[in-house]
């Protein structure tokens, strides 16, 4: 949920396959999210709310999600998204092994107080992992 209420990211997983929506509650209409993940794999801006950052996998196994990765039956390699709710455009921010030669598992995604950072834990290892993002976004 965005901190001002107004969306709200979701996930429904039927016959091994998930697929990710955005509500606006202010219109009560719902849209399929450009980015198909789960919502912990999100973090909203803290300077505009409707900018969401969201890990999402390259490639979504045909397994039961969430429980398949909460269980750790299951790792994901997530590429960095930056989505806007409002005008529904999507921007790829970073590629799976791009720049590190790394591959990330995104969950606890956070956002600095002034929108240059973000944060993250790659569930593969449990490091820690910080992103300018001033720079590489539009």
């Amino acid at each position: 949920m965005s901190p001002d209420e107004k969306w709200l990211i979701y996930s429904v997983s039927r016959n091994n396959e998930l697929s990710t929506f955005v509500l606006n509650t202010e219109t009560n209409e719902t849209k399929k999210f450009g980015v198909n993940t789960l919502p912990e794999k999100c973090v909203f801006s803290q300077s505009n709310f409707n900018i969401v950052y969201c890990g999402g996998p390259t490639q979504m196994p045909r397994v039961t999600l969430p429980e398949s990765w909460y269980q750790g039956t299951v790792s994901l390699n997530d590429n960095l998204w930056k989505a806007d709710l409002s005008t529904q455009n999507y921007e790829q921010l970073l590629s799976d092994r791009e720049e590190v030669d790394q591959s990330f598992d995104m969950t606890k995604l956070a956002v600095s107080p002034d929108d240059e950072f973000i944060l993250f834990v790659n569930k593969k290892d449990l490091t820690l992992w910080s992103l300018e993002i001033t720079n590489i976004t539009r």
